[in-house]
């Protein structure tokens, strides 16, 4: 049997990363590595017609289990079914066994917790071990998610293969023992749904696409000034107003799906209401409408101070002087309490345009009677009671927000959790003026996935240049803080320019260099094993019919040793420099 405590550990010759086909390496490639590998060189073949799925839950001492333990059997047959069986089977109407297979796979699970994911991300535990030989595959995890992302990994191990005339899949390199966990808990994607609507159809698919890379948040910025696609029940006027059209707005049965899609593939879905800035649509209902600053719905382009992207809407800012703020705000967060388990709210807090809260003559008194003594002070204020809200709803919420240079006034409770957009470099500025928050990285310079490809009038986009998956790869928050404080970190998806149409080769395979870093111990760079991988999850992604782009020319993909080996510890500066003079 071949040894390898880490699968970076093949980097002593770079001879031995020339491969003809990323579907076909001489060891297995997996995103994100796995802590501790072995593998062998016989080949498991599995007939899916005769594959059996069985799973034994333990429980958490004191915990009871609220859904049936034949609901998790269930998740775990369709996840094979569907993703690791991914071209189907014919099976015939008479026993047909192969001569060799592997006969079926047993998960255990060996403290699960009375929610298939508990509510605290902190709470989670994904770790697992997993093994294969040529008779059975067998899954060991402390927790439901656990089993997920074995069988992420199972499924990149699993290759169609039609050499006996049915459809079969084998694992090459077994026997395979895998003990794995991930080096930060918190690995997120978000995805704005309000500048753009999504079809249900495209975040369900996302969600597969997220399991498969082992991201496990789903931030969702479902509204924004642009429109507010939510279906509110509790005030509906705000969703009949706000949506771009009847037609674009995710039903209370839609996000039931979603969220349920989500938790079967063990990820979190946060839900995001930015507020007070970013809530231009809300005014759209004549309820609500006093309670905004500047609204404009004459779109005059001649009010002065109008925050303004171009292109888009102007800002819209909630006035915290008015009751009707905060009747939204429960209103709001009462159904993010009915549809979303997790305790993880987001409460937005930035890009407050503080020019317009001058439209209200009498917000100066209101000030004045609650001690508030400037503009900084009052979102404060606002913030503060938003959060109040949210927890008066349920104590157990934690508030996330927004947090870059311009934030830096903000004031938080212990606990708070701040998702940094800003630039690298200014993080240890933030950390230094917050040191009792928890953090989610998401620095606009590595993570935010839209920018590079232009804006609307054929310019550069504010955020450029383009991200590549080595300049993603290249962040590691590690090195900026240590210890617990930090959470992980998430990838951003503004959808100004992104669609159902684009969205998927505009993402992937770069955007799962994130989930490889934090999933994956911190090791010396290996660019090499970094392309092998990008290579090996879009052909994954492709074998499925999900279309992605290019992580660099076919050549360099097949010879990645010529092309990347002169660079084991090149800074991302170097990497841009290369792919620069390769086009």
């Amino acid at each position: 049997m071949l040894g390898l405590g880490l699968a970076l550990t093949f980097m002593t010759s770079a001879l031995a990363y020339q491969f003809d086909n990323a579907k076909d390496p001489a060891y297995p490639v997996l995103l994100p590595t796995p802590r501790n590998l072995t593998f062998g060189s016989q080949t498991a073949l599995i007939d899916p017609c005769f594959f059996a799925v069985t799973s034994n839950v333990t429980m958490k001492e004191g915990d009871t289990l609220k859904v049936d333990p034949k609901v998790i059997t269930a998740n775990i047959q369709e996840y094979v079914t569907n993703k690791v069986f991914y071209k189907g089977s014919d099976c015939p109407a008479t026993a047909n066994y192969l001569a060799s297979n592997v006969v079926g796979l047993t998960a255990e699970i060996t403290h699960q917790t009375a929610d298939l994911l508990p509510p605290d991300l902190e709470d989670g535990d994904e770790s697992y071990t997993l093994q294969v030989n040529s008779s059975a595959i067998s899954i060991v995890a402390n927790q439901y998610s656990g089993i997920i992302r074995a069988l992420a990994t199972l499924a990149q191990l699993t290759k169609y293969s039609y050499s006996t005339g049915r459809f079969t899949y084998a694992v090459k390199f077994a026997p395979i023992n895998i003990t794995d966990s991930p080096r930060y808990p918190y690995r997120g994607f978000m995805l704005d749904t309000s500048r753009r609507f999504f079809q249900e159809s495209t975040l369900l698919q996302t969600l597969d696409i997220l399991a498969a890379a082992k991201f496990n948040v789903f931030h969702w910025h479902i509204v924004d000034d642009d429109s507010f696609p939510f279906n509110l029940t509790t005030y509906p006027n705000v969703t009949k107003g706000g949506a771009f059209t009847p037609e674009q707005v995710y039903s209370v049965e839609q996000v039931k799906n979603i969220v349920a899609h989500a938790e079967k593939l063990g990820i979190r879905v946060v839900p995001e209401f930015d507020n007070p800035g970013h809530t231009r649509a809300v005014g759209f209902d004549s309820y609500f409408n006093e309670a905004i600053r500047c609204f404009m719905k004459d779109w005059s382009n001649n009010v002065p101070d109008a925050y303004r992207i171009n292109g888009g809407p102007p800002t819209g800012v909630l006035d915290p002087s008015f009751d009707k703020t905060y009747e939204l705000l429960v209103g709001i967060f009462t159904d993010f309490n009915t549809l979303f388990p997790d305790n993880m709210v987001h409460l937005g807090g930035d890009e407050v345009l503080q020019s317009c809260f001058n439209e209200n003559p009498n917000l100066a008194k209101f000030m004045e009677d609650n001690n508030i003594t400037d503009y900084d002070q009052l979102i404060v204020w606002h913030m503060a009671k938003a959060r109040y809200t949210l927890q008066n709803i349920n104590r157990d919420k934690k508030a996330l927000y927004w947090s870059n240079e311009d934030t830096f006034y903000q004031e938080y409770k212990d606990g708070d959790i701040l998702v940094y957009w800003g630039l690298a470099q200014n993080i240890t500025n933030m950390t230094d003026i917050y040191p009792n928050q928890k953090y989610v990285m998401a620095p606009g310079d590595y993570y935010y996935m839209d920018c590079g490809f232009g804006n609307k009038y054929g310019e550069k986009a504010w955020c450029d240049p383009f991200k590549t998956w080595w300049k993603i790869y290249s962040f590691d928050p590690s090195d900026y803080i240590t210890g617990t404080q930090c959470l992980g970190s998430e990838i951003a998806v503004w959808s100004e320019l992104n669609g159902d149409q684009n969205l998927n080769v505009k993402l992937w395979p770069r955007g799962a260099a994130m989930a490889d870093k934090l999933w994956s111990d911190k090791v010396p760079t290996d660019l090499v094993a970094i392309v092998q991988r990008q290579v090996a999850f879009a052909e994954y992604l492709n074998d499925r019919g999900i279309a992605t782009s290019s992580v660099v020319g076919r050549w360099c993909e097949k010879n990645a040793d010529h092309c990347f080996a002169a660079y084991p510890e090149a800074k991302a500066e170097k990497v841009e420099e290369l792919f620069a003079a390769t086009e």
